[in-house]
């Protein structure tokens, strides 16, 4: 791997890096309200069940937890920083599309798998 041309300016990292985090951020903190209006929409019965949307973020999270650093390490960050806004955008197209409780939480497990890839890597 070569070294990079030129170093990347302040502004354009705590640019970026406000990005990843915000957007993270962004998907957890709007879903939270909505539960029951996606067990609505979703025709669950039981609200209870409309809760594990919430416990596959921890699933994600766990499974990120295990996969961002050795991921990193081998692809490199800037890759790995990319992949990661790739899954996010295919899981979040998932959850919007999604017409049962299953499809909304195949959708979430991978956005809340980057929930910890994307803002830690830059710091690795």
């Amino acid at each position: 791997m070569k070294p990079p041309t030129k170093p990347i300016a302040f502004i354009e990292f705590v640019t970026l890096l406000a990005l990843m985090v915000s957007m993270v951020a962004m998907a957890t903190d709007i879903m939270l309200p909505a539960l029951s209006i996606i067990g609505e929409d979703l025709g669950i019965t039981d609200p209870n069940h409309t809760q594990l949307v919430v416990s596959s973020l921890f699933g994600g999270l766990a499974l990120g937890q295990l996969l961002a650093g050795p991921i990193s390490d081998s692809i490199g960050r800037k890759v790995t920083i990319y992949l990661g806004f790739i899954i996010f955008i295919v899981g979040c197209l998932i959850s919007v599309t999604a017409t049962s409780l299953d499809a909304m939480l195949i959708g979430r497990v991978p956005v809340s798998y980057t929930h910890l890839t994307l803002p830690t890597t830059p710091y690795v």
